[in-house]
C-alpha cells in the first residue's frame, strides 16, 4: 500500500505478552544450552591463533 509519495507503510500490530514471554525464554534457553560450544570455538581460536579471542586492541 503506496501513499501519494510513494512510501510504503506496513501497519503495526502489537505482540501480545505472552508470545513475547516465549520468545525471551526460548531465546535464553537458547544461550544457556549453547555456552559451551562458545567455549570451545573460544578454545579453538586461542590455541591456533595464540592471539585474543575477542579482539585485539
Amino acid at each position: 500500500m503506496a501513499s501519494e509519495d510513494g512510501v510504503f507503510s506496513v501497519p503495526v500490530v502489537p505482540c501480545p505478552w505472552h508470545k513475547r514471554a516465549l520468545d525471551l525464554a526460548l531465546s535464553g534457553v537458547g544461550l544457556i544450552l549453547s555456552a559451551p560450544l562458545w567455549v570451545l570455538f573460544a578454545a579453538a581460536i586461542k590455541l591456533q591463533d595464540g592471539g585474543p579471542v575477542a579482539c585485539r586492541w
